[in-house]
């Protein structure tokens, strides 16, 4: 992942090469053209004079020199220098970056897969709670159906018990 950005720093000072090389092509042109403006705007006022010659009039009217473009120089292209040490450097604060990113994602990746495992395990321990709790409810049942069962037989006893009880002590009443 950080080798995207040390490339990219690479590419970013190699095409800063490239523009400087084409830079120097065109100031080496344009200070041709500039020569060849120069060498015509010194000749401008024998140019002029002669025009004005050749049209009937006085040459004395091209004293104010003002000539046909005199001083007129074209500027040049200005070369730009590429900053390869701002380019690598950025390339290598960059590549810095990166790879702290991804250690924090690593990290926070394995601190995600614990809190999954320790939730697998809780939900495990739960379905083990749950389980014991219906072994114990079902083992409770037989108790109490048993319960009920002596229950009603202690009842049934009880009753027996009073009824013969108010049948002896009735007749006891009798007598």
């Amino acid at each position: 992942m950080g080798w995207g950005a040390f490339i990219g720093g690479i590419s970013s000072a190699f095409q800063g090469y490239q523009d400087k090389k084409l830079a120097e092509q065109q100031m080496r042109f344009q200070s041709g053209q500039a020569n060849t403006e120069r060498l015509r705007a010194d000749s401008a006022h024998q140019r002029e004079v002669e025009d004005l010659k050749k049209a009937g009039l006085n040459p004395i009217l091209s004293a104010g020199g003002g000539g046909a473009g005199a001083g007129a120089v074209p500027s040049g292209s200005q070369a730009t220098a590429p900053d390869y040490a701002s380019a690598i450097t950025n390339s290598a604060k960059s590549f810095g970056w990166e790879r702290k990113k991804v250690k924090a994602e690593t990290e926070a990746t394995r601190e995600l897969a614990k809190l999954n495992s320790a939730k697998a395990k809780t939900q495990t321990s739960q379905t083990d709670i749950n389980k014991n709790s219906a072994k114990i409810l079902k083992s409770q049942v037989p108790q109490a159906e048993i319960k009920g069962s002596v229950w009603k037989g202690v009842k049934k006893w009880y009753q027996k018990s009073k009824k013969r009880f108010n049948n002896l002590k009735n007749k006891g009443r009798t007598k």
